[in-house]
């Protein structure tokens, strides 16, 4: 799933980080502040990064109705303002005695993974059984 145009910047970063600097926050900074850093420029937000995953379970896999049980995720290489992410799910394991799902989650901007991980959601009965066909 593409990250939408108008989330690849705006206002996210001041509203999950209130009083950090900018730099994560994707908005304007300045290029010397953010040259300097171990990025060597300004980044986009990493939980607006994450959020691509989100939208990728509640709207394709399983899809709605899903509930987020747990999320664990591993950022492993910065995301420019003007990337585009590409959120990929894959069924892990379908524990037969619950109704939960456990999913691989990669964000990945061209051929580069910048977020590694895997979810823990709760679906419907419905997808559970187009799961597990």
């Amino acid at each position: 799933m593409d990250t939408p145009a108008p989330l690849r910047r705006g206002p996210f970063g001041l509203v999950a980080a209130p009083g950090r600097p900018p730099l994560e926050a994707g908005l304007p900074a300045g290029e010397d502040l953010a040259a300097a850093t171990p990025f060597g420029g300004r980044i986009t937000h990493r939980f607006l990064t994450a959020s691509t995953i989100s939208a990728a379970i509640a709207t394709r896999m399983p899809g709605p109705g899903t509930v987020y049980v747990a999320q664990e995720m591993r950022f492993v290489g910065p995301v420019r303002p003007d990337d585009t992410v590409t959120a990929e799910v894959t069924v892990k394991e379908v524990p037969r005695d619950r109704n939960r799902v456990i999913l691989t989650t990669i964000c990945q901007v061209g051929d580069r993974k910048v977020v590694d991980g895997q979810a823990t959601v709760r679906t419907t009965s419905r997808a559970r059984q187009q799961v597990a066909e």
